[in-house]
């Protein structure tokens, strides 16, 4: 990410999480073939479901702001603890992907994790192919599936062949 950096998600960025939030959900709802009028009421509602779960599940999380030249591209949500660091969601508008800017995003967490010895976890959408070979390609195996989702981890021993 050219002089890429993150910062913490304040209110004001509200509309543009919103609109990501949009763009990653677009793909999975085309088939229901949904009015504007009626698709908009079903994506805040997941939205506002989303943020919920996030908090609940992971109140000490760092929701970040990812940006590019000072430009919001993407979110984060990571969540750290002594045994292991949880990426729980990362997102980027479609004109950003495919740029290597989740790449150098997720080489950070392996940087950080194989800096305090911790294995990295992240759950992905059995469906969302592309994400799980980015993944993979990262050296993230594959521990535990579903039929809706997939549990991957780097493990930073395994990486440093110990």
């Amino acid at each position: 990410m050219d002089t890429a950096r993150s910062r913490p998600v304040t209110e004001s960025d509200e509309p543009f999480l919103f609109s990501l939030f949009c763009s990653v959900r677009a793909t999975a709802l085309a088939p229901a073939s949904l009015s504007a009028t009626a698709l908009e009421p079903l994506l805040r509602m997941q939205y506002a479901g989303q943020r919920r779960t996030y908090a609940s599940a992971f109140p000490d999380a760092e929701h970040s702001i990812l940006l590019s030249d000072g430009c919001p591209v993407g979110a984060s949500y990571v969540s750290r603890n002594v045994d292991e660091i949880r990426l729980v969601d990362v997102a980027l508008l479609p004109a950003q992907r495919d740029m290597g800017r989740g790449t150098k995003f997720i080489c950070g967490l392996q940087d950080e994790g194989r800096d305090s010895g911790r294995p990295i976890r992240l759950s992905v959408d059995a469906g969302n192919v592309h994400a799980r070979r980015l993944y993979a390609r990262l050296g993230f195996e594959e521990v535990n599936c579903s039929a809706t989702r997939i549990e991957m981890v780097w493990d930073v021993d395994s990486r440093l062949g110990l």
